[in-house]
Parts: C-alpha cells; sequence; structure tokens
C-alpha cells in the first residue's frame, strides 16, 4: 500500500488529472491480493470459535506456498489488470482441482456471453460518453431548472457506469474462459459461473438503497474491505460500527488514490449509508404486512429505487471528476441537497423521543416484530448471510 501510494503521488504531481491509462491499477489488484494472503494466514493460526464464515472459507491451513505456486496467484492473468481479485484459498483449490472444478462443462459459451456484455457496455459508453459530469460543473448548468439537473446528473452517472461495466465484465470473462469463474451447480442443476463476478449490472440498477447499490458494485473488491478492514474494527458486542463503516470507506478511498474527488465520494458514500440504514429501520416497515398501508409498499419501492439511483449520481460525481472544486461545485449547482437530507436525519435521529415514537407507531401498526427481524437479519447479513458459525451468531 505504501508503494502503490508513492506511485499514485508521483502520477498525481506529473500528470494531474489525467486518467487516460492508469497504469496503476494492475498494483491495486496486487495489493488487495496481497493483504487479504496476509489476513487468510493469520486467521489460519487463530482458533476457528473466533471467526465467522467468510474467515474460516479463506483462512491458510495448509502448507505455505512456494514461489511459483505464490507468483501464479498473484500475477494471475485473467484479473491481473483490473480485478477481479479473489483468495488464495480457491485459486488453490482451482489448480489442484478440487471441488467444484474436479470437473465442469465448457466454459466456451459462458465466456463469450459474458465477452459479449462487456463490449456492448463499452460500445454504449462510446456512443453516449459526451453526457459526462464535466458540464455540471460548470456555471452554465446551474441556471437550467431544478429538474433538469437532477436528471443529467442521474444520466452522466448513468454513462461513465458504463465504462466500469464493459472492463470488469472482459476481466470476467477472461476467468470464466479459464474455468476458473464455475461456481457449481444451482438448485435446477444448471451450471453457473459467478465465482468471480465484479460487477451485478441489474443489481446495482435495480437497487432500492444505497446499501444494495454498493453490495453489487465492485463485488469482490467490497469483499476484500470487508475481509480486511471492516471485520477487524467491529465492536466488541459483533456489531456494525460507525466507525467501522467510516475507516472502511476511508480506507477504499486510500486505496483508490489521492485526488479530492476520491475522499469527497467515499466519506459521503459512508454518511449516506449509516443515514439510509436509519431511514429504512423507521420507514419500511410501515409499508410491508401487516401494516393496513402495506399496499402502499410498491409506491414506496419506486419512490426508493429514485432516490437510491439519483443519490448514486450525486455521490460518486467527485469521483469521476476527482477535482475538490469540480466535484464541490457539481454537489453546489444542486444546492447540496443529499448533504443536507443526510444530515437532517442523523440530527432527528439525535433528538430525544424521536426513537421512542417511532417505535410508537410501528407498535400501533403492529409490526414492532417485522422490525424486530429487519434489524437481526441486518445485524447477521452485513458480513456473512450463510448463518452462524460453530455456533457463534453473526452479526456483522
Amino acid at each position: 500500500m505504501a508503494h502503490l501510494s508513492v506511485v499514485r503521488l508521483a502520477k498525481q504531481w506529473l500528470h494531474p488529472l489525467d486518467m487516460a491509462f492508469d497504469f496503476t491499477a494492475p498494483q491495486m489488484v496486487m495489493v488487495m491480493k496481497l493483504s487479504s494472503f496476509a489476513w487468510s494466514y493469520v486467521d489460519g493460526g487463530r482458533s476457528k470459535e473466533k471467526l465467522v464464515k467468510s474467515q474460516l472459507d479463506s483462512a491458510i491451513y495448509d502448507a505455505f506456498p512456494s514461489p511459483l505456486e505464490f507468483a501464479g496467484y498473484v500475477f494471475f492473468p485473467g484479473g491481473f489488470f483490473v480485478g477481479p481479485a479473489f483468495t488464495f484459498v480457491d485459486y488453490r483449490r482451482f489448480t489442484r482441482g478440487e471441488a467444484p472444478w474436479k470437473t465442469f462443462p465448457s466454459p466456451v459459451k459462458p465466456a463469450l456471453r459474458v465477452f459479449v456484455l462487456g463490449l456492448g457496455c463499452l460500445i454504449v459508453y462510446v456512443v453516449f460518453g459526451k453526457y459526462t459530469y464535466a458540464w455540471a460543473a460548470t456555471p452554465e448548468f446551474a441556471k437550467m431548472s431544478l429538474v433538469t439537473r437532477i436528471m443529467y446528473l442521474h444520466l452522466a452517472g448513468f454513462i461513465a457506469r458504463f465504462k466500469f461495466f464493459g472492463a470488469w465484465k472482459l476481466a470476467e470473462g477472461a476467468c470464466v474462459l479459464s474455468g476458473f469463474g464455475f461456481n457449481g451447480y444451482d438448485a435446477t442443476g444448471k451450471a453457473t459461473w459467478d465465482r468471480l463476478t465484479n460487477i451485478n449490472i441489474l443489481g446495482v440498477e435495480l437497487a432500492q438503497n444505497f446499501k444494495t447499490i454498493l453490495d453489487n458494485w465492485n463485488i469482490n473488491t467490497q469483499r476484500w474491505l470487508r475481509h480486511t478492514v471492516f471485520l477487524r474494527l467491529m465492536g466488541s458486542d459483533g456489531k456494525p460500527t460507525f466507525a467501522a463503516t467510516m475507516a472502511t470507506f476511508a480506507v477504499s478511498a486510500w486505496w483508490h488514490g489521492f485526488y479530492a474527488g476520491y475522499y469527497l465520494t467515499f466519506i459521503t458514500g459512508g454518511m449516506v449509508v449509516h443515514a439510509g440504514r436509519t431511514l429504512r429501520r423507521w420507514l419500511r416497515p410501515v409499508f410491508v404486512e401487516p401494516s393496513p398501508y402495506a399496499r402502499f409498499k410498491p409506491v414506496y419501492d419506486a419512490v426508493s429505487w429514485v432516490a437510491a439511483q439519483w443519490t448514486l449520481g450525486y455521490v460518486v460525481a467527485p469521483f469521476v471528476v476527482l477535482g475538490w472544486h469540480e466535484g464541490l461545485a457539481i454537489w453546489k449547482n444542486v444546492g447540496f441537497v443529499i448533504h443536507m437530507l443526510v444530515v437532517a436525519i442523523e440530527l432527528l435521529a439525535l433528538v430525544p423521543g424521536v426513537s421512542g415514537w417511532v417505535k410508537g407507531v410501528h407498535r400501533r401498526l403492529g409490526v414492532a416484530a417485522v422490525v424486530g427481524a429487519e434489524k437481526k437479519r441486518s445485524e447477521v447479513g452485513v458480513v456473512d448471510k450463510d448463518g452462524p458459525v460453530n455456533g457463534r451468531k453473526l452479526r456483522e
């Protein structure tokens, strides 16, 4: 990480705002692999009762790899340039032909489908790439109507995502073609090839909250951050804390580089995730059974989708334009609206009596049990979604 930081600073000093070719991308992948390997090796020496499922699955219990095996893991060609990253345990099982790679069907057709999808995404980006965030930072943009500004931010963010969709899908296709992407068979006996999927396009574009967007975006990087940062900073009660969330976003920003836009996006993203959890905990139970307002659930879902998608376009704007002044100019041109909402939600949550009033509303609507189940599911599902490990409740 230190070496990557020095290279990034040199690149930023010599070629500011030049992202025509980012030669540090392979180094970013190496940082993920090397740090993941280190923690997996450490976890292999810890008591299994102290590990959650994701740590157990990636812990290294076998012999230390030979230089050749380690080099093969680090420089695996399918994910060398832009990822996806993966655990050493998975790589070792794949190269040794262990389950699920003992036998698997031909990867040619699934790889071709992924390649075509990736190429299609890049074509969309090239054709519509003129709709950029750059215009949103200009005084002319500020003169447009509020509706136009909101719609344009969403459009610019939507088009910008296709560059990432294309790159990640092409890399995924290479991994699928090698056979590494094979993920066993589903309940119907159909072969699945999503082991190294790094982006769930529909998962991002149809998400109804910011947390779901992050869960489907740069998936293997999210797993790496969860494994190397978030899990290591959990509260003593095993529950996610605001500090752990913000530290994870801060490390993500550091890993991406030192452009101010990265920090504007990731710090704001952490705030949005935390405020979003609070708002969802307040509102969602009102629109689910047995609430009398459950019939309005489709309306709630539609509003949530619109809010999540526009929030995404707003939050990532500085990430794309990189500069501090450009990023703030875009946010200023739409009145810092998401920041205002986040601050309002956080302040409201601190007002004495608000939490009790919300719980009272939930009780009167008969959804108190739903709230409890949602909270438990949230506590279990932030890190691992597969249930208890060795009798230990997963509360991440």
